[in-house]
């Protein structure tokens, strides 16, 4: 488990990032993570910006989105697989 606002942006396909949005993360394992998203996910690739404390250096992890779900309140549980470069 983890619970931490997460900020991420959609890959568009000419391979620019999009507007940054902040999503509510939920648990992360090593090959990907959950995350309640505000709106329906944007975009299929996204790159999420992890950061393990204020004082960390923040890291950008690319990865694809497996799964969307809404939620009764109008949110999204979205499970992301993280892309290896």
């Amino acid at each position: 488990p983890i619970d931490m606002p997460i900020r991420f942006a959609p890959m568009l396909p000419d391979q620019t990032l999009g507007e940054p949005f902040v999503a509510q993360s939920k648990d992360i394992s090593k090959r990907g993570m959950a995350l309640i998203l505000p709106c329906p996910p944007p975009q299929d690739h996204l790159v999420l910006s992890l950061q393990a404390s204020a004082q960390d250096p923040v890291v950008k992890v690319p990865a694809q989105i497996r799964h969307s779900q809404l939620l009764n309140d109008g949110r999204y549980e979205v499970g992301v697989k993280f892309i290896r470069k």
